[in-house]
């Protein structure tokens, strides 16, 4: 059965999209959903200005009068008697304009390579923009300071992505968002207005952490007075680690600069924090009688690890903020801090943060985008694709993507779907990638669309695995297709592949649904359930996998009574799948079982276990069985050490390897493979 598959690109962007929102200033979110062809050759400059004017105010230039250009003493001129002696102190009522510019330059480079240097070719892109941002002082008290960002102006320049979508990021800016920070100076939450979508309120998220820093002294916000300090901060990445060295003062400014060390916890889209390096550093300039920032100047490299492609992805930003006008909002109603309540603030930072849509601005955002197309667009495009490219094509990826997307807007056509492939119409690749085009669409009608498909007495079984493999992408399956799923498992006497499919999309499926079947249990407790059938019925492996798939430390004590089984083929499968358990207590097992497992089979396997689990340990017992006396699981174990390049040890130990007499020829060969790989990628 042909899987589809996304073409190495798709795959960079897709990971991009996931999690480089992740990337120090995050534009890569929207950049790579609309990126332009790698060729275009003109430059987009697309000015998009406000709605309405700033309100007037009392104002006075930072860099002096008009009349004869000398400095402005504004220490008498507070709005308000609550103001702090500090970096971020002014009071209430003050209101700050900026002139701020951005360029960010990402790519890929090989994983062992640790420079920060973005790469040539199509899998480069960069974002610049400019613009003015004002900040208002709304209200503060001794905890926190509330003001509110907004942007009159934004100018994308240079960059390598479409117009399309631009005016919402540029709404998002418009719109005002309330920020609340502590008295240090770090933002403690962001207060959106319910139209900006998820991927704008990200863009924003990015663009207050140019202008918001912990530099005030903890608890009280007034001026540090220490040569060197060490605070924690977040941006749309996650939470991160900075030292901060005071740089020489004058009378009326204060100037640190301000490094990152390491981030500490990550956006949701990547969970754990991958291995990264963080170079440059911040230049931040503090206006003493205005008890406000008065520049920063961002020069900062982030490379970091995919935990899915062997390569680092790279960030290159340059940016900066200046303070142009400093005013008093004259006459204007504030907003107070208790006017706001908890509930309105999101984290300010990446960490608990996804990045992706909500489905409804999913829908949204399709339902626009396929505005007028007909169901035979998309079917003629598939077949276009499909004969003209092949079915490994990336033309035939973005047509069955689509086809997908329109299905989740045009979830009546699945209907249609259905009878055309019953009546023979669509078969081959074609018919393969319609069904999975449903799972792809994955709403109720595609989830029914499915059941009827994967049991249908019109269609041989190899439509029936289709239409079971294409279940796979459901997130949230409905009752019509796990019980369909259920029925084929309960029902069934001797395995066979649809049998087999089934156990697998059912174990899949039972970790996202924990909803009760029409038997009384949870799919999970069904799966469970069908322990002795699968044993009658000689599929016992294949539950396990199944058991695999469920993906939750609930099936963990099943997988590990297993891992003792007299069977050396169950308790291989058993070992393997148990690899890819959440459960911390997982490394334990497989430590365990290596010292006592003698089976071969389940050596190798435990190899497999062990290059799914974090660094750490688990490089260590690769290590150990890198070395084993049955050449099939050194094999296993060095191929896995092979792609864990980034522990020290593990290619040294590679290096030992290749110069061994001892060592079986074809795998000294294989060594000194992954050693050619290795040192071509440094």
């Amino acid at each position: 059965m042909h899987e589809i598959h996304e073409p190495e690109g798709k795959r960079f962007a897709r990971f991009l999209l996931a999690s480089t929102v992740v990337l120090l200033l995050g534009w890569s979110t929207w950049l790579i959903v609309r990126q332009a062809p790698t060729d275009a050759a003109t430059t987009l400059a697309t000015e998009l200005e406000a709605s309405s004017q700033p309100t007037p105010s009392s104002s006075e230039s930072v860099h002096g009068t008009s009349q004869n250009g000398t400095r402005l003493d504004t220490a008498d001129r507070l709005a308000d008697a609550r103001w702090v002696d500090g970096p971020f102190g002014a009071a209430r009522g003050r209101r700050f304009r900026y002139a701020m510019s951005s360029s960010t330059e990402f790519g890929l480079h090989a994983a062992a390579s640790t420079t920060a240097t973005a790469t040539s070719g199509s899998d480069k892109a960069r974002i610049a923009f400019e613009g003015e941002s004002t900040i208002t002082i709304e209200d503060r008290d001794e905890r926190s300071v509330l003001v509110t960002l907004v942007t009159e102006k934004f100018r994308f320049v240079d960059t390598s992505a479409e117009n399309a979508g631009l005016e919402e990021f540029a709404r998002a800016m418009r719109a005002p968002t309330r920020i609340r920070l502590d008295v240090a100076g770090r933002p403690t939450g962001l207060a959106f207005r319910d139209d900006v979508s998820s991927e704008c309120r990200d863009f924003v998220r990015n663009a207050v952490s140019l202008f918001f820093y912990g530099a005030g002294r903890e608890g009280s916000g007034t001026w540090r007075d220490e040569p060197r300090f060490e605070t924690e901060e977040s941006d749309a990445t996650g939470r991160y680690r900075a030292s901060w060295v005071a740089l020489t003062p004058s009378e009326d400014r204060s100037r640190y600069d301000r490094t990152k060390r390491e981030y500490i916890a990550m956006n949701a889209a990547v969970r754990s924090v991958p291995p990264h390096d963080l170079c440059g550093h911040t230049t931040l300039t503090f206006d003493r009688s205005l008890h406000w920032l008065e520049s920063a100047v961002i020069d900062e490299q982030v490379s970091m690890q995919t935990p899915e492609l062997e390569v680092r992805i790279a960030t290159i930003t340059t940016a900066s903020v200046r303070l142009i006008e400093a005013s008093t909002a004259d006459g204007e109603e504030l907003t107070s801090l208790s006017s706001v309540p908890d509930s309105a603030f999101e984290a300010p930072g990446g960490e608990g943060q996804s990045g992706e849509l909500t489905p409804r601005e999913r829908l949204a955002q399709l339902a626009r985008e396929y505005e007028g197309k007909r169901v035979d667009d998309m079917l003629g495009a598939l077949r276009d694709a499909l004969a003209q490219h092949g079915i490994d094509s990336q033309e035939a990826y973005d047509a069955w993507r689509r086809l997908g997307e329109f299905l989740e807007v045009h979830p009546e056509l699945c209907g249609e779907l259905v009878r055309m492939i019953e009546s023979g119409g669509a078969t081959g690749d074609f018919g393969g990638m319609l069904i999975s085009a449903l799972g792809a669409a994955g709403n109720d009608a595609a989830q029914n669309a499915l059941a009827t498909l994967s049991t249908s007495n019109s269609l041989p079984s190899e439509a029936h695995q289709h239409a079971i493999v294409a279940s796979h992408q459901v997130a949230t399956p409905n009752a019509t297709l796990l019980e369909s799923l259920r029925g084929t498992l309960e029902q069934s006497g001797e395995f066979s592949g649809t049998v087999g499919a089934s156990a697998l999309a059912f174990g899949t499926l039972s970790g996202r649904s924990g909803d009760k079947l029409t038997n009384g249990k949870s799919p999970l407790e069904t799966l469970l359930a069908l322990e002795n059938s699968a044993a009658r019925g000689g599929w016992l492996d294949t539950w396990l996998e199944a058991l695999g798939n469920v993906g939750t430390a609930a099936v963990f004590d099943t997988l590990v009574r297993y891992c003792t089984h007299t069977d050396e083929g169950l308790r291989a499968v058993a070992v393997r799948v148990l690899g890819r358990n959440p459960d911390p207590r997982v490394i334990d097992v497989l430590s365990s079982r290596v010292q006592v497992e003698t089976s071969d089979v389940a050596r190798q396997a435990l190899a497999d276990a062990l290059g799914d689990r974090p660094t750490g340990v688990a490089d260590e017992l690769l290590r150990g069985l890198a070395r084993d006396r049955s050449v099939a699981v050194q094999w296993r174990a060095i191929t896995q050490l092979g792609k864990r390049s980034e522990v020290l040890e593990n290619v040294t130990l590679l290096r030992t390897l290749a110069a061994s007499p001892e060592l079986d020829a074809e795998v000294q060969k294989l060594v000194r493979e992954l050693l050619d790989a290795i040192d071509k990628r440094n």
